[in-house]
């Protein structure tokens, strides 16, 4: 077990190196597209019969219909049979004053293929998908916190009969000694403090939203189709996300919010990186910026492993009373945070983008 007293810089956090465990290669990254194969498995779910008349529209013009291309993006979201990683979130007042977390996680997909979660093969709504368990390092006060959170299969009819069932989680606080389990979150409620909420990085379903694609863009030197995506709950706390799609992979490159009154709210830049020997791809990194506090969140994820073999017994609430962090960071892998200028460059709004469109943002809150 790690000792309590170690020290660290702002966000750079030199932990004591335990003994890396040997690397297992036995899964491969595959296409979505090749990965769920048919698609109109992707065009048309939640039992649907026909595309929408703007769906046909968007099929005829640019080869996908804006659910299709959304739903190989969460594809990307769901690789590998098990991983690994370290999370740090950075939060960033309107003040500019930093907090820092820092955790490891590991987790289980309990599905055979992406696909099986479009078509309910050999799963039904309230199944659990995804298993997983993370300890704290950082900051002190939370050293050897501990939470186990099981993810449901969900469905547009579940959804409407249980709003709220989206995830059971049991928590491990070492002063209370004791396994206890978690509340219930609203899809809009702020992640840890953060800028980013449950629906920003986890909860999101590509069947629960209207998409329509508004054009194409360049990013980053990548080539993007721009989704627009409602939401089919009229008391949605947004109006709108918009999303940026690169067109090999099918990763989410770039994510703009819209308020209930239309206006813009926030941006989320996203990071992707390939870990090789598997190649699947992780999103390392989420970059939310508030246009309208001026707030910002780093949801950072690093050292990923994939397909390590991973046992029921890891997820037993006695596991969690052991407090113990099973690796650390390899040296390196997390960059140092020492002050803002570390940081990259707030995600901006892509008024290049909108301009073309012929629509004028109102950027009130942004310096």
């Amino acid at each position: 077990m790690i000792g309590r007293k170690w020290r660290s810089t702002l966000g750079g956090l030199l932990l004591a190196l335990f003994t890396y465990p040997a690397i297992s290669s036995s899964g491969q990254w595959v296409n979505p597209k090749e990965a769920i194969g048919d698609p109109w498995v992707a065009r048309l779910q939640q039992g649907r019969k026909e595309l929408a008349p703007g769906e046909k529209e968007d099929l005829a013009r640019y080869g996908y219909t804006g659910l299709e291309l959304m739903t190989y993006a969460d594809y990307n979201s769901f690789t590998g049979e098990d991983y690994d990683n370290f999370w740090r979130i950075v939060h960033i007042s309107p003040t500019r004053h930093i907090q820092i977390k820092l955790w490891v996680e590991r987790g289980k997909h309990l599905f055979k293929h992406y696909r099986d979660l479009l078509t309910y093969n050999g799963l039904q709504p309230d199944s659990v998908i995804l298993k997983f368990r993370l300890i704290y390092f950082y900051p002190p006060a939370q050293w050897g916190w501990g939470v186990t959170n099981f993810t449901y299969l969900r469905s547009e009819e579940f959804d409407k009969k249980y709003p709220r069932k989206k995830t059971e989680a049991w928590r491990w606080l070492p002063d209370q000694r004791k396994v206890s389990r978690g509340s219930n979150n609203d899809r809009a409620d702020h992640f840890q403090g953060t800028e980013m909420t449950q629906d920003d990085f986890r909860w999101r379903r590509p069947w629960a939203e209207d998409h329509r694609i508004l054009g194409e863009d360049t990013f980053e030197g990548k080539r993007c189709l721009v989704v627009e995506s409602v939401h089919h709950d009229a008391t949605y706390y947004l109006s709108k996300r918009v999303t940026w799609i690169e067109m090999e992979h099918f990763l989410d490159l770039h994510e703009e919010q819209f308020d209930k009154k239309g206006q813009p709210l926030k941006v989320i830049g996203r990071r992707w990186r390939q870990y090789q020997p598997w190649g699947y791809w992780a999103r390392e990194e989420w970059d939310g910026y508030n246009l309208q506090t001026q707030a910002r969140t780093l949801l950072q994820k690093y050292d990923w492993l994939y397909d390590q073999g991973l046992s029921e017994e890891f997820f037993r609430g006695r596991e969690m009373r052991k407090e113990y962090h099973w690796r650390s960071p390899r040296r390196d892998a997390i960059p140092p945070i020492r002050s803002l200028s570390d940081l990259a460059p707030v995600p901006e709004i892509r008024t290049a983008f909108w301009d073309r469109l012929g629509i004028k943002l109102s950027l009130k809150g942004k310096d």
